[in-house]
């Protein structure tokens, strides 16, 4: 369980980087003073560096140097709090970190090494930070995994009102031409003649017939219905402004050249993936134990049926309601709660459960940091 709380913790710490910009800058910084963190000293020399490594990483180039002290302090005081509990970051930990950071970027250490040269950066500056992000992780684990999972009751309660999942859908065509048949330049060339065509009111289905080399070319580049958060973000964003029967700008992709026609938009609604099994009984008092009726055997019949299945007004009541709570349903009639217990996708629930742990961990770190703040002594 441990471990599957640790796959999900991701939010805390992972990068935003989008890829890497390569240039050469060299540091001016001197190693002067700027900040005190318990005795700990942050140097120009160090904000520099994290300068230069946001700059790399694509991080949010807006950070002003008061972004980057805050930063840096956060992480002296992080990494204080983590030794003072003896939570320790092995050199075998750091190299992990580094490996995986490699992998994620298909990139081998001798071309990061040189990135890094390029970029005025010292070595030690980008493992510090990549180990200091792990390490304060690793220490949120250790204290606080037990109190961020989501309880029984968390877990098998529901939205307190009936929601919705919209999905936009986008219906397509494509005629596309690949590279490997006629090269790249006369591929882009001969779709910008079809996109003179198209625009000119030449059909689109016989155009995919004849030159697309998609699959869709049999269904004269058909695609139907796709949800458009499947896209890629390239894509999505040229499709955002296209109108209804137009068609895009060649697209040039890595091997191939596309041509998309928007045939339709709309938007699907579907009750949300996790649904809700309820058990209660109807009586014909107010007044009357819950818990008894509920326990009782022979005397009260049960009902169970999921909240997906209720008329609008019972799913409402059993949405907010306690269990063994009396909730006034019409004239003369009562229900009352019984059991409220989650169904779905085991991955559907895990989502829940993980998106719930998420939130409980910043809220924890958030806390603990201000704790922190309170107690250090920062000149």
């Amino acid at each position: 369980m441990i471990k599957f709380f640790k796959i999900i913790f991701t939010m805390l710490v992972t990068f935003n980087s989008i890829g890497f910009s390569i240039s050469v800058a060299e540091s001016t910084s001197s190693f002067s003073i700027d900040t005190r963190v318990n005795n700990e000293v942050i140097t120009n020399f160090d904000v520099e560096q994290r300068k230069l490594l946001f700059n790399l990483l694509n991080v949010n180039l807006k950070k002003s140097k008061s972004d980057i002290i805050k930063q840096l302090i956060d992480e002296r005081l992080q990494i204080q709090f983590a030794k003072n509990q003896r939570i320790t970051f092995s050199e075998e930990e750091i190299e992990n970190q580094i490996v995986e950071f490699l992998t994620n970027r298909s990139l081998t250490k001798n071309i990061l090494l040189k990135l890094l040269k390029q970029n005025g950066l010292e070595w030690e500056s980008f493992k510090s930070y990549l180990a200091n992000k792990a390490h304060w992780k690793k220490t949120l684990l250790q204290l606080y995994t037990n109190k961020a999972k989501i309880s029984e009751y968390e877990l098998n309660l529901p939205h307190p009102t009936i929601t919705f999942l919209q999905t936009r859908m986008i219906n397509l065509s494509e005629i596309v031409i690949p590279f490997s048949e006629r090269g790249k330049d006369k591929a882009i060339l001969l779709a910008k003649r079809l996109q003179i065509e198209l625009n000119a009111g030449s059909d689109f289905t016989r155009g995919a017939r004849r030159f697309s080399r998609s699959q869709s070319a049999a269904s004269g580049g058909s695609l139907g219905f796709i949800d458009e958060i499947l896209l890629p973000e390239k894509i999505k964003n040229i499709l955002s402004n296209l109108e209804i029967n137009k068609i895009t700008d060649p697209i040039i992709l890595e091997n191939r050249v596309v041509i998309f026609k928007l045939n339709e938009r709309k938007i699907k609604i579907t009750q949300p993936p996790l649904d809700y099994l309820i058990t209660f009984v109807t009586v014909s008092e107010k007044n009357i134990d819950g818990v008894a009726v509920c326990r009782s055997k022979d005397k009260y019949k049960k009902e169970s049926i999921l909240l997906s299945e209720l008329n609008k007004e019972r799913s409402q009541i059993f949405r907010i309601s306690e269990l063994y709570e009396v909730s006034y349903l019409s004239s003369n009639t009562w229900v009352v709660l019984c059991d409220r217990s989650i169904t779905g996708e085991p991955k559907k629930i895990n989502q829940k459960k993980a998106i719930y742990f998420n939130a409980q961990m910043i809220k924890l770190s958030e806390k603990l940091m201000l704790k922190l703040y309170r107690e250090a002594i920062i000149n």
